[in-house]
């Protein structure tokens, strides 16, 4: 059994994303859907989706995705109250990680949020807000 180790809530405060032993992102329904590697968040198609740092899911324009159990990043948006954890769906076997490319620079933090969901970030599809 893979070990979860923390959460990642969207702007509403609903734990949106599980981050299980090995630096793996698994969404509740239970499926993988991307990886960390150091602060760098990548897709398993190995495309390069944001930074996870201080607690905080940022996006290519430095804007908040998402936000960890612990925030110690002083740059972000007015965070919500964090909502019951649901019960996650049975966890898929990990595909296997694409070789990855360098990381783009990080840009300059906001205190915006961004217009991806913790999960749409690594399908590059914008939220619906």
């Amino acid at each position: 059994m893979v070990e979860e180790i923390a959460l990642i809530y969207d702007r509403n405060g609903q734990p949106r994303l599980l981050v299980m032993a090995g630096d793996r992102l698994v969404d509740f329904n239970g499926k993988s859907i991307g990886f960390l590697d150091s602060i760098n968040a990548y897709s398993y198609g190995g495309r390069h989706c944001g930074w996870y740092k201080d607690g905080i899911l940022r996006d290519h324009n430095g804007d908040c995705a998402g936000f960890g159990e612990v925030v110690t990043d002083t740059t972000h948006p007015l965070l919500p109250l964090k909502k019951v954890r649901p019960i996650p769906g049975l966890i898929e076997v990990e595909s296997a990680r694409p070789e990855i490319k360098i990381s783009p620079p990080s840009p300059l933090k906001t205190d915006n949020w961004s217009e991806y969901t913790p999960a749409s970030l690594f399908i590059q599809t914008p939220s619906r807000l």
